[in-house]
């Protein structure tokens, strides 16, 4: 029973890190990069998340979305600072939403 276990646990081990990401899942360096790889609904938040920053990339000028990549960068260290998928979740929702409104007023 331990054996069948431990190949069921390797099997689910290898689909989750298998999720999309805007990210390599196989060069994870945090828990939270390990979190968000396996989780399909965090994973899905990241690719969206990433579509908004890279449409937010394509449409505005380089002055412009020096901005834009600071903000970025603040927010990973913000999201780096979660627990729990909650907070992961929230941290998400909220960049989502921020994005497009960084660049929209032009």
């Amino acid at each position: 029973m331990k054996i069948l276990y431990s190949i069921a646990m390797a099997i689910y081990a290898v689909a989750s890190i298998s999720h999309a990401a805007s990210f390599d899942c196989s060069k994870t360096r945090t828990l939270v990069e390990e979190t968000i790889c396996s989780n399909t609904e965090l994973s899905a938040l990241d690719d969206r998340m990433a579509e908004e920053y890279q449409m937010a990339r394509g449409q505005t000028s380089d002055d412009y979305f020096a901005p834009i990549e600071k903000a970025q960068k603040a927010w990973l260290k913000v999201r780096n600072k979660c627990q729990d998928l909650a907070c992961l979740k929230r941290a998400y929702k909220k960049r989502i939403i921020a994005i497009p409104k960084s660049y929209s007023w032009q």
